[in-house]
């Protein structure tokens, strides 16, 4: 009783202390606060209110005490639990802040933003945590006044001054662009700044690479931000320096003409400037590499003598005390190989140095334009099958790209660019990175967080929102760094799971199955290390091989009985009884095997008589030489002579003496992976491919090399998933490359090369009748009918046959056009790929008494929307329309649902998404286009009836309503569909249609390949 009374003497104390706060009297609110707390107050209340304090005045340690004793005394996780929570986030004492959240919601959370809050802490986590790629955005400082640009511009320009005076172009260019949660921001103001990085931390941006202008005789141009954050300290958010090392122009281009500021870069100059970078390299926020600063140049080739420049840099830094740097070459107007000059690394920067092509041709402009329009997805599609570079190269994605504030008419633009494209392109960039690079050079640099007038930005704007933030976070929270290195390493080898089978099937073949003998050395390695080779060799699918494990340490000696060690052993004893002597392969701890490395030695050995050693000479490691022994016999016994290895080569021979004359090289092997060191697959001389596949006598299937020459959807449909459909299946195995160069020497990689819609130039087809004549490799070409029809294409229709053995086509009309000039052409419709477009479930309709009628279109659409503007304009609001992708600004506010542009994997949850009653798909007068039969499948395969312009490409049999492009007819019809036993059972035709002609199955994969290899394999 008299602890209650207590209490609740104490509470009327600390209520008249709220009262003294809320009236300004903060010293006498704090004294009585105070005095209950020296009196050992049982209110956690009190001690909350002082923590609070004590932390709003910097006092830090003092706050966490008072919170450590109201968190004791509260009865269950809550608000004091929170405000500690709050204090560990700000102090970027993420692990203990995730205990004391989880606490706090394992009981009724009393705040509805716990789980958001929870989301946050766990991005912090995931940017603290280097083994997830840190996101680093370039930011652009100018967002505020300057005395140069108030001359130049006019009086208070900013970068916002050519934002708002932005105008469309095109139909449905989104322009101009207007911010959301920071507004017309000015950055001379601090709150600006902080608010910046609290967005930018919020969502996973691990730092801002601050773009640096240091001009002619030191001068400097928007410096003023920087140097608030230097001298303030705060934000308290990660960052790093670019130079941008350009003249400052009235184009913006950063080229010689109109030159407004002039860039020097003679040796006094290039000094000045990193001796200016020394405070700012010395603060504590700087992002650092293994204690070195990381500094970006953004365009290298500018200087002179970068190596010498580099060597005065570093030499300056040493004498400042700063010690080395981590100098990286920015991949803009020019390619750098960072090696080559004395760089630590460079990094992309899109879409400079990136596949872009030209998509302006069908687009309708409201004015003259001689810019360059591409498309966003086809850059997505490129940089996931580029060829991995021989340097530290890190990755770099763009948000969208669209610079008509600066240019006007001259911009460059990328179209179809959505949250989905751009959160695919970031997965790939941190999966790819987490792969290649240990974790303290796991970067991926991002463009850009505030470039507004390049249309590329971070900051939230009124039509995405926090869309592009969103993403960001999600991918983030998704980032497998803790997935098995035998997975990481399988988009490198080619090597499928699903070939399994015939890889053992031609083990149980061999006449004297060789055996192996495989010794792991085990001295100071670590039990996870151990446990990665076990893993790698309990992967391996040629299972005649035994193991010893050698220099064990004591603490790890239980390792021996492991039972996959135990599962290893009891396989490899019962099945080394065929007499042969067992080839010996000696390994380190760590070492990781993929998975058909024994079956690939196995089948070498088969096939060569009198073979002793062999090893492959391709695979290398950068910094430290990859140092795994090698030697005849066992370990432990062996004195015979060691061969000569190159660092990074793998070896195996028999026990027999070593005879470096029988010795043979098994070039592009690539099975044998060091994880702790980034892969980097050395290139042939002859030929710029990345080792697609191991180069053996016997391929379990046929091979085949394309080119991409742009991405496009119809691209997907004619190469890529007839090709992934024939990998699947077992039929054969394919390579996607983006160079051009040296084509011969593909003969002795491959049985054949594809090219769709191949540049039709004497040059290049001459080389690919260089390659036909070879003999050894098929050459086939297939053709949109649009490229047929054009100018060039007519123009080497009469010579094709010299080049090619074989044409592919979609349809008989394209194929009658060239059967006069060759004389093998195969017809393959296109089809649906099966791994995407499953059977689909029709979606049970919400009976709203409106149809849901749409279309699917995208930017590049807008000449064939023409009629379907007319229909909706006409019908008004008598039904619910919806537009995926495309929609034109003219019928905006009658449409009732816009999904954007995905991905084409992504089509079927997109469609499954608009539940659609009926589909349109229109086409322009004569028009013709491969990508709408996709259309017509598409909608046919989620149950949706079709009313179709009747064009040539649609007339293939589908039990579609076809039409000429008149609005009284398509109304007509569309009014016909009212009936729901009429649409469902024109919607069950199709389907059926669809399931017994056009899905990428069985009689179509005969048709490919066929036509790819003369033969069904």
């Amino acid at each position: 009783m008299n602890e209650d009374k207590r209490l609740e003497s104490d509470r009327r104390v600390y209520e008249q202390a709220n009262h003294l706060y809320r009236e300004g009297k903060e010293s006498e609110a704090i004294a009585l606060l105070l005095d209950l707390a020296e009196k050992e107050t049982g209110l956690w209340e009190v001690f909350s209110y002082l923590g609070n304090h004590a932390f709003r005045h910097g006092e830090i340690q003092l706050a966490r005490e008072f919170l450590d004793m109201a968190i004791l005394k509260e009865p269950v996780p809550g608000a004091a639990t929170m405000n500690m929570v709050g204090l560990l986030m700000e102090s970027r004492q993420f692990p203990q802040a995730a205990l004391h959240l989880k606490a706090y919601l394992e009981h009724p959370p009393e705040e509805e933003n716990a789980l958001e809050l929870w989301q946050t802490l766990k991005i912090s986590m995931a940017a603290e945590n280097t083994e997830v790629p840190r996101l680093i955005a370039y930011y652009l400082p100018q967002f505020h006044p300057i005395p140069e640009n108030d001359r130049w511009w006019g009086k208070g320009f900013t970068e916002w001054t050519n934002v708002v005076r932005a105008k469309p172009l095109f139909s449905g260019h989104d322009q101009p662009r207007y911010p959301t949660d920071l507004g017309f921001y000015d950055l001379r103001v601090p709150e600006t700044r902080e608010a910046q990085a609290q967005l930018a931390r919020k969502y996973g941006i691990y730092g801002f690479c601050y773009y640096y202008y240091w001009f002619a005789n030191g001068k400097r141009l928007l410096e003023r931000p920087l140097e608030d954050v230097l001298h303030s300290g705060q934000p308290d958010f990660p960052f790093c320096i670019c130079w941008a090392n350009e003249n400052w122009t009235r184009i913006w281009n950063g080229g010689n003409d109109q030159i407004l500021m002039p860039q020097d870069h003679s040796d006094a100059n290039n000094l000045a400037f990193i001796h200016s970078l020394v405070p700012f390299v010395q603060d504590r926020r700087y992002i650092k590499v293994d204690g070195k600063p990381m500094i970006l140049i953004y365009h290298a080739h500018l200087i002179p003598d970068i190596s010498y420049t580099i060597s005065l840099w570093r030499e300056e830094m040493s004498k400042q005390k700063v010690g080395d740097i981590y100098l990286v070459a920015v991949q803009s107007f020019s390619e750098i190989n960072p090696d080559e000059f004395g760089f630590d690394a460079s990094c992309e920067f899109p879409p400079l140095q990136t596949l872009n092509y030209d998509r302006t041709n069908g687009m309708r402009f409201n004015r003259p334009f001689t810019g360059h329009v591409f498309d966003y997805g086809e850059m997505v599609r490129h940089k996931e099958i580029e060829t991995l570079y021989a340097y530290k190269r890190f990755k770099g994605v763009m948000l969208r790209w669209d610079a008509t504030p600066r240019r006007g008419h001259r911009a460059m633009i990328s179209r179809n660019a959505t949250p989905a494209w751009y959160r695919r392109w970031l997965q790939y960039s941190i999966d790819t990175t987490a792969k290649l690079y240990s974790p303290n050079e796991r970067f991926v640099f991002i463009n850009a967080w505030n470039e507004w007038a390049e249309g590329d930005y971070l900051e939230p704007d009124e039509r995405y929102g926090h869309a592009y933030l969103k993403a960001t976070r999600d991918v983030l929270l998704q980032a497998d760094t803790v997935a098995s290195p035998l997975d990481k390493y399988l988009p490198f080898s080619g090597d499928n799971p699903e070939d399994d089978a015939l890889w053992i099937a031609r083990g149980d073949s061999y006449v004297k199955p060789p055996c192996f003998h495989l010794t792991v050395d085990c001295e100071s390695a670590s039990r996870e290390e151990i446990m990665l080779t076990l893993d790698s060799l309990l992967s391996q699918t040629y299972p005649r091989f035994t193991c010893a494990l050698v220099g064990l340490a004591s603490a790890v000696d239980d390792t021996l009985q492991d039972p996959r060690f135990k599962e290893i052993q009891r396989a490899g004893t019962s099945l080394i009884q065929s007499g042969n002597s067992p080839w010996t392969m000696n390994l380190r701890a760590g070492d990781i095997l993929a998975r058909r490395c024994l079956h690939t030695f196995a089948e070498f050995i088969e096939t060569h008589a009198g073979i002793s050693c062999f090893y492959s000479d391709e695979a290398h490691y950068r910094a430290t030489p990859w140092n795994s022994w090698f030697e005849p016999g066992t370990v432990e016994n062996s004195s015979a002579p060691v061969p000569e290895m190159r660092p990074g080569t793998l070896g195996v021979w028999s026990p027999e003496t070593h005879n470096p004359g029988q010795t043979r090289h098994i070039p592009r092997l690539l099975a044998l992976r060091k994880t702790s060191l980034p892969l980097q697959s050395k290139k042939s001389s002859s030929i710029d491919l990345d080792c697609p596949w191991a180069c053996l006598p016997w391929k379990p299937m046929p091979r085949v090399v394309t080119f991409s020459f742009g991405m496009s959807e119809h691209w997907l449909q004619r190469v890529e998933f007839p090709l992934k459909a024939l990998r699947q299946n077992h039929r054969a195995e394919f390579k996607i490359l983006t160079g051009l160069s040296k084509l011969d020497a593909l003969a002795s990689f491959a049985d054949a090369i594809y090219l769709h819609n191949p540049p039709l130039s004497t040059d290049y087809l001459n080389v690919c009748g260089a390659i036909r004549q070879l003999g050894a490799l098929r050459c086939i070409f297939s053709f949109d009918r649009n490229a047929i029809l054009s100018s060039d294409g007519m123009l080497f229709l009469p010579t094709l046959s010299r080049y090619c053995d074989q044409i592919i086509v979609g349809g008989e009309n394209t194929a009658a056009l060239i059967r006069p000039f060759h004389p093998n052409i195969a017809v393959i419709p296109d089809t649906l790929p099966g791994e995407i477009w499953k059977r689909a479930v029709p979606v049970k309709k919400a009976k709203s008494g409106k149809l849901r009628i749409g279309w699917q279109a995208d930017d590049f659409d807008a000449g064939k929307m023409n009629l379907l503007i007319e229909i909706v304009k006409t019908l008004g609001h008598e039904f619910i329309w919806i537009g995926l992708g495309y929609c034109p600004d003219e019928i905006a506010d009658l449409v009732a649902e816009r999904y954007d542009v995905c991905p084409f994997e992504d089509a079927p949850a997109l469609f499954e998404k608009a539940n659609l009653d009926l589909a349109l798909v229109a086409l322009e007068e004569g028009g013709h286009d491969e990508t709408s039969v996709m259309r017509l499948l598409q909608f046919g395969a989620c149950a949706c009836a079709v009313i179709a312009s009747d064009a040539e490409c649609h007339r293939i049999g589908l039990p579609v309503t076809l039409l000429d492009n008149d609005v009284p007819s398509w109304i007509a019809a569309i009014r016909r569909h009212l009936p729901e036993h009429y649409r469902q059972a024109m919607a069950e035709r199709l389907l059926q249609a669809i399931d017994a002609h056009w899905r990428l199955e069985s009689r179509i994969l005969d048709q490919w390949e066929t036509a790819l290899f003369g033969r069904i394999a």
